[in-house]
């Protein structure tokens, strides 16, 4: 899709969200429920659709499209509301039925969805869109941050800690640290962030270097990323904004923008050993995070499996590509549970995980995260 206020790709010379947008939207939603990976294919399967309707006898009841599909969802409910409301109605033209149907389904469209967790479809299409907005010039639609959270809580995240001990060391360093050939810190370094955080490498690597030490490579991203250091070949060096990230009260802005970066402008499939197809359909898993973690102030503990199932209610077609394939679908709930919580949650000190199978939100969660909808109406 273009971006929201780019030029509108059918011509009109209006702007992509003055023109062609909610239309746009809507074929994707429908593809995505659907279970199609495509508007192409989703063309397919409506003239497949059609022609078996064709073949129907003339007192035969029409499933509709989700139906035929397979998947029955809410949006068959709102169909059927609007038979029943057209049932009946005299319309002298064809854009009277539109603009009819326009009403009604603008209507279903923000009424709360049981599968949203009380989130109408236009508020969680609201969240969707946050992703759009690069620049970051409007607040995040339902998460919100409390003012009070203080430093010593910020940092129990285990990430903070890790990404103020790398400014830290920049400093003692006087603000500059040689890098090796591929731009990774050195063993040095390595070996002193290890009697740091002892329990920080991964398991079965020899000596200390930053590929084994996942949260020194994440802390590197995160440090680069946001302008705390600045890199040319072979060194890094402090910034401004990264002794600023130093100062005793800090911590909270150090969360905030990081779990703001992991959001919205990292990539959590990029590294991914999958196909290109595959990382299209599994980026909706960081596109929704924030709907992720308000299913987790919902349901601050519980079972993974739990948690799991009430993301694919919110977003059926997340398990289309398995096409009931049992392994495939243990293989995408498996991605959801390890991109949102082991790669994001759990490092950012979010959420614990037990071995049974078990998760429970921190109270770094439950003081630092705020959840309101104010911003979605």
């Amino acid at each position: 899709m273009p971006g929201r206020n780019a030029p509108c790709p059918c011509g009109s010379g209006k702007k992509y969200k003055h023109c062609c947008l909610r239309t746009d939207e809507a074929r994707s939603r429908t593809t995505e429920q659907a279970g199609l990976l495509s508007p192409h294919e989703l063309q397919g399967s409506l003239e497949d659709y059609r022609r078996f309707c064709e073949t129907l006898p003339p007192d035969a009841e029409v499933p509709s499209f989700m139906e035929y599909r397979g998947r029955a969802n809410p949006a068959s409910d709102v169909l059927g509301q609007l038979k029943q409301a057209a049932a009946g109605q005299d319309f002298g033209s064809i854009q009277e039925l539109q603009t009819f149907c326009a009403q009604h389904m603008e209507r279903a469209n923000d009424q709360p969805c049981p599968d949203f967790e009380g989130l109408s479809p236009a508020q969680m299409q609201k969240i969707l869109d946050a992703h759009e907005n690069t620049g970051r010039k409007e607040k995040t639609p339902l998460l919100y941050y409390n003012s009070a959270l203080t430093p010593d809580r910020a940092e129990s995240s285990p990430l903070v800690q890790v990404i103020r001990w790398l400014l830290r060391y920049h400093a003692e360093h006087g603000g500059k640290i040689r890098l090796t050939d591929r731009q990774n810190y050195p063993r040095d370094l390595c070996r002193v962030y290890l009697s740091r955080f002892p329990q920080s490498r991964l398991a079965g690597s020899s000596a200390p270097k930053e590929a084994s030490l996942p949260k020194l490579v994440m802390a590197h991203d995160v440090v680069v990323s946001l302008g705390w250091t600045r890199e040319e070949p072979r060194r890094s060096e402090l910034t401004t904004e990264g002794v600023q990230m130093l100062a005793d009260d800090a911590g909270p802005t150090v969360f905030i923008k990081t779990l703001e970066f992991f959001i919205f402008h990292s990539s959590w499939v990029a590294n991914l050993d999958v196909s290109r197809e595959d990382k299209e359909h599994l980026a909706i898993i960081q596109r929704s995070a924030v709907f992720s973690l308000y299913l987790l102030s919902r349901y601050p503990e519980g079972r993974l499996d739990d948690l799991t199932d009430r993301f694919v209610r919110a977003f059926p077609a997340f398990l289309g590509p398995a096409q009931g394939d049992a392994s495939e679908i243990r293989w995408l709930r498996h991605v959801y549970r390890d991109l949102l919580l082991q790669r994001f949650c759990v490092p950012l000190g979010l959420v614990k995980i037990t071995a049974d199978g078990n998760y429970g939100t921190t109270p770094l969660f439950q003081h630092g995260l705020v959840f309101s909808t104010e911003g979605l109406r």
